[in-house]
């Protein structure tokens, strides 16, 4: 009887290994497409196979591995005919790209680390570029992931994308084993978009909860796609507007891509320039070209990013390295963007990482530039400075020429702060190394702020960005100084928080 179970139990074993071996039909090296249970398919080099595991290489040094249940099919890819794509005139192959992967650390308003960021460039052995991003964040007990790819010629012509985002919880009862990805977690939520270049067209496949669905999108003249996009503006090969595929709305959008700009940064003490690449919405390029929305970039000569907002200085981008990431979430802690002042009644948003924290006193609060040697002021003016019986306008003059005898303002400026009428003077001093000003006077609830900004003139145009950002962003009440997530963490639904980890605090815009 015993010998009976002994050789029922072998053979059931084996007919386990066979199932999970591969059949001799499916290959066990080269470049594959892995078609997995949930409906998903990833590309890549197979570079192992067993029983249990499946390791697939998305991109050079970037390794996936797959437990072996999870996988439906693997099949060659097989070598698509030759197609000619019409390339605009003048346009050619770039340079080809060096394998590059870059791992950074997401940082909230308070400066906390609240995630990491990967990015990578990739250039296959055809020629084509492959771009690839990819997001983890943590709030409460739940992991908020973002998987964007991207891939064009060589001659950054869009051929397809492919976007991933997961909500998933601890749960070691209904999850994997905590050896496998994915293990000792429960997937939530998960939606999966993939969209590809069809003549004229765009053919966008989407797969979630409710199941799988598919439609076309005529696709706009110079259209292109996310990620692509901001290394064609890079390249110098994408300025102005243009329409982008959003994934995540699964629509066009119509983007402004900035002409890049240098800036200096401090760099281990040595003042170092780097080159600023914007990107903002086309139909809000307008209001906010004093505080542009959307992806600003900090790349130094070689190209690398050493700087990058997601959502304003609320949600930056720090380099790291890959094998610090996973203990530095939670736990490190950089300046915080929101500078408030002790009383909680003022706050200035610190506009990037060259500008840090100055002075802060009960009723006011300063930003420094070291690297310019430039400041902002913001104080409430009280009864010393706006007596009564004067205009707010020309008690902040005299107050001035009091101090400033050297520097008086020119012609007084309007503007809209917050939907209220707000007044900017600019002023210079050809003495004290030529220093230029910025003074605002901005009414908040039956209060007046003075935010008082200075440069020395070598460095004020390349402040004035910076300043008018400043400015536009001044907090006077205190409910602003405690903002709200935004950003890829406000992207709902997200479960409630619970656990120790923070919601990203982002700017608001």
């Amino acid at each position: 009887m015993a010998d009976a179970i002994g050789r029922t139990m072998m053979l059931a074993t084996a007919f386990v290994w066979l199932a999970l071996s591969p059949s001799p039909q499916e290959p066990t090296a080269g470049r594959v497409v892995v078609e997995l249970r949930s409906g998903e398919s990833l590309t890549g080099h197979l570079r192992a196979r067993s029983a249990a595991l499946v390791e697939l290489e998305i991109e050079a040094g970037a390794v996936v591995g797959l437990a072996a249940h999870q996988v439906r099919s693997i099949h060659a890819v097989a070598h698509a005919a030759a197609t000619t794509t019409a390339v605009p005139a003048g346009a050619g192959p770039c340079p080809p790209p060096a394998p590059r992967s870059e791992w950074f650390l997401l940082h909230d308003a308070t400066g906390l680390a609240v995630g990491w960021l990967r990015s990578g460039v990739l250039q296959r052995a055809d020629g084509s570029l492959d771009l690839s991003e990819e997001y983890e964040f943590v709030t409460g007990a739940f992991r908020y992931q973002v998987t964007l790819q991207s891939r064009a010629t060589a001659a950054l012509v869009p051929l397809e994308c492919y976007f991933r985002e997961r909500i998933s919880e601890p749960s070691p009862a209904f999850a994997l084993p905590a050896g496998t990805v994915g293990g000792g977690e429960r997937l939530r939520q998960e939606r999966i978009v993939r969209a590809m270049v069809v003549g004229d067209e765009l053919l966008v496949q989407r797969l979630d909860e409710r199941g799988r669905a598919e439609r076309r999108l005529a696709r706009p003249a110079a259209a292109t796609l996310p990620l692509l996009a901001a290394y064609a503006q890079q390249q110098g090969r994408l300025l102005g507007v243009a329409p982008v595929f959003d994934p995540a709305g699964e629509q066009f959008v119509r983007h402004e891509f900035r002409a890049g700009r240098t800036r200096t940064v401090l760099q281990t003490g040595t003042p170092q320039p780097v080159t600023e690449w914007v990107t903002a919405l086309a139909e809000a390029s307008a209001a906010a070209a004093t505080a542009p929305l959307g992806d600003a970039r900090w790349c130094n000569a070689a190209g690398y990013t050493v700087h990058r907002e997601l959502a304003g200085p609320g949600l930056v981008a720090a380099p790291s390295g890959a094998d610090s990431v996973p203990f530095a979430v939670g736990a490190a802690q950089t300046g915080a963007a929101l500078v408030v002042a002790g009383n909680q009644q003022l706050g200035l948003w610190r506009p990037n990482p060259a500008w840090r924290t100055g002075a802060v006193s009960a009723a006011a609060v300063q930003l420094e530039c070291p690297v310019h040697g430039a400041t902002a002021q913001l104080q409430e003016l009280g009864a010393a400075v706006l007596p009564r019986e004067l205009p707010p306008e020309t008690a902040v003059l005299a107050w001035w020429q009091l101090l400033h005898a050297g520097a008086p303002l020119g012609e007084r400026q309007r503007w809209q702060w917050r939907g209220q009428p707000a007044t900017r003077w600019f002023g210079s001093d050809p003495g004290a190394g030529g220093r230029r000003y910025q003074v605002d006077l901005l009414p908040a609830a039956g209060r007046w702020l003075l935010l008082v900004q200075e440069a020395p003139a070598l460095a004020f145009d390349e402040l004035a960005e910076d300043f008018a950002f400043v400015a536009a962003h001044v907090e006077g009440h205190p409910a602003a100084l405690q903002p709200k997530a935004q950003g890829p963490l406000a992207d709902g639904p997200l479960p409630p928080l619970r656990g120790r980890w923070p919601s990203a605090a982002a700017a608001p815009r």
